[in-house]
């Protein structure tokens, strides 16, 4: 499934009678899926290269200066961009639909496909949506099927429109991925995993996103769960909050919390709650250049460089 491609009608911008035509009901159907766009996090830009999925978020420091590149912030910068790619990958195909209107319709369902992958010419694809009109509720799913066997469900999910407004609402959706691992094409991110759950609300200020990774036992990450939640305020400021739990006997459970504002001043805190260093917390503040302004080890001989009044005051903390 390494991006599910379009057909021609999909890859290729094209009037609307050459692939058909929209109702508004179509666009009802259309809008209860969720976009990348709405899910992923925005945090301020800069640089990073350690993602959570592969176990590696807190690294030892020798303790950090006042002045220098904030370690907190990449490793934040870092998860953003982690769970903005599995997000991409989650949605691509589910956003693509969007390009064509359906092609079958009954009173309460509309279905995009069956759809050849380019990158897989043995494996089909579609989308299926049905509503509840009593309760403008939406039941959706990404199905796949390979050679001449039945679709099965890849991710399935539900929306409720709660503002008038399709576009608004709350959702949720559950990556198969234990069903579609060993038989799609995907990365190695995905072949660690079992499953991925997704809740978000976009019907309000803040948004959020919440999303559960469930690795397979033994995965060579030596992690078993990821809890990463998300939120974002009208102005752009938000916070960012995941916990890894790991196989690791020294750190089994950490808890990551950070939060920025709008102008990209945040802080962070990296917290071990099981496993031989639990106790052991990290506080780390930078400024609108991603340079640290305060840094605290809290363990016994730890450093602390810098003042707290440095840190910004940000909700959450």
């Amino acid at each position: 499934m390494n991006h599910l491609a379009r057909t021609s009608c999909l890859a290729v911008v094209v009037a609307a009678s050459a692939c058909g035509t929209w109702s508004n009901r179509d666009l009802e159907f259309a809008n209860a899926l969720p976009t990348a766009s709405d899910l992923k996090s925005k945090l301020p830009v800069s640089s990073g290269t350690t993602s959570p999925l592969t176990g590696g978020i807190m690294r030892h420091h020798d303790g950090l200066n006042v002045g220098d590149p904030s370690d907190a912030y990449a490793d934040a910068k870092s998860a953003s961009t982690s769970f903005n790619g599995i997000i991409d990958f989650l949605l691509g195909t589910v956003d693509s639909v969007r390009s064509v209107p359906p092609t079958s319709r009954t009173t309460d369902s509309r279905t995009w496909g069956p759809f050849t992958d380019s990158n897989d010419p043995n494996a089909r694809f579609q989308v299926v949506i049905t509503a509840q009109e009593a309760t403008a509720t939406f039941a959706w799913s990404l199905q796949v099927s390979v050679g001449s066997g039945a679709f099965f469900d890849v991710v399935t999910g539900s929306f409720a429109a709660t503002t008038g407004s399709v576009k608004k609402g709350q959702g949720s959706m559950v990556v198969h991925v234990k069903d579609f691992r060993d038989v799609l094409k995907v990365d190695d991110t995905f072949k660690q995993l079992d499953q991925i759950d997704v809740r978000y609300a976009n019907d309000m200020s803040p948004t959020t996103v919440n999303m559960t990774f469930t690795f397979k036992a033994g995965a060579s990450s030596g992690l078993s769960s990821i809890g990463y939640d998300y939120l974002e305020n009208a102005d752009h400021s938000g916070t960012m909050h995941f916990q890894l739990t790991s196989t690791d006997p020294d750190i089994t459970v950490r808890d990551v919390r950070g939060g920025w504002l709008a102008s990209g001043v945040g802080r962070a805190v990296n917290h071990v709650l099981q496993g031989t260093y639990a106790g052991a917390m990290i506080t780390e503040c930078w400024d609108q250049a991603f340079a640290v302004t305060y840094y605290s080890e809290s363990w016994a001989g730890g450093v602390t460089n810098g003042q707290p009044t440095a840190c910004a005051t940000i909700d959450g903390f």
